[in-house]
C-alpha cells in the first residue's frame, strides 16, 4: 500500500468542478483533499496502479476544465481512456502522427496523449484509426503497416481498398505469399508521407 500526494492549481468554481469530478470518478482505497484559495491538495492511498490511474484521471479532467474555460490550450488524455470512450484500441503513434498532419500539436509519453486538438475531433480520429486498424488485422503484417494505412484512410476519407491499392502501386506495400498479407517496405512515417502525397495528387 502506498500514499501519494498531488497538487492541482485552480481557482473558485474551477476547483469546485474538479473536486466534484474527483469524488464521482476517482476510485482508490482512500482519497482525501484540502482546498486552498489557489488549488487543491490531494492525497491518495492505495496500490500503485490505482494511484497512477487516479492521478491520470485527475490531470486529464483538470486539463480539460482549463481548456474549456479558456477555449484553447493543451489537453492531456490517458490513451486507455480514449480506448474506453471509442470502443477500439488506439495506436498512440498513429494518433499523434495523424494529429500533427492535421496541423495540431501532439505528443505521447507515460500513457498520456497531449494535444491542442478539439475533443470531438480527437475522438473521431481515434475511433477511425482504431476501426481501420482492426479491419486490417488479417490483411497487413505488422503494426507499422497498419499505422500507415489507417492514418491515410483517416486523413483522406478514402476507403481501405483504395489506400491499399495505391500503396501497392507505389511499392510501399508488397504482397507476401508466405504470410498472405501485405508487408511494408520502408520506414512507416516516410511511407505515409509518400502515400498521402500520391493520394492527394491523383485523387484516387
Amino acid at each position: 500500500m502506498r500514499v501519494r500526494s498531488f497538487y492541482v492549481k485552480c481557482l473558485g468554481e474551477e476547483c469546485e468542478e474538479i473536486l466534484a469530478y474527483i469524488l464521482e470518478n476517482v476510485k482508490a482505497r482512500d482519497v482525501s483533499y484540502r482546498v486552498t484559495p489557489s488549488g487543491i491538495y490531494i492525497t491518495i492511498r492505495g496500490l500503485e496502479p490505482e494511484i497512477r490511474d487516479a492521478w491520470q484521471r485527475i490531470r486529464y479532467y483538470a486539463s480539460l476544465s482549463k481548456r474549456l474555460r479558456s477555449g484553447r490550450g493543451i489537453v492531456e488524455v490517458p490513451i486507455n481512456h480514449l480506448a474506453k470512450e471509442t470502443g477500439v484500441t488506439v495506436s498512440a503513434q498513429a494518433l499523434v502522427e495523424a494529429l500533427k498532419l492535421r496541423g495540431y500539436k501532439a505528443e505521447f509519453s507515460e500513457g498520456l496523449l497531449r494535444s491542442d486538438a478539439p475533443r470531438d475531433e480527437l475522438l473521431e480520429l481515434a475511433r477511425t484509426l482504431g476501426e481501420v486498424s482492426r479491419e486490417l488485422g488479417l490483411r497487413v503484417r505488422g503494426s507499422a503497416a497498419r499505422r500507415v494505412v489507417s492514418v491515410a484512410v483517416a486523413l483522406t476519407g478514402m476507403n481501405v481498398e483504395e489506400v491499399l491499392g495505391e500503396a501497392e502501386r507505389l511499392g510501399l506495400l508488397v504482397y507476401d505469399e508466405y504470410s498472405n498479407r501485405f508487408v511494408l517496405t520502408r520506414e512507416w512515417r516516410d511511407a505515409l508521407r509518400l502515400l498521402l502525397k500520391s493520394l492527394r495528387r491523383s485523387g484516387v
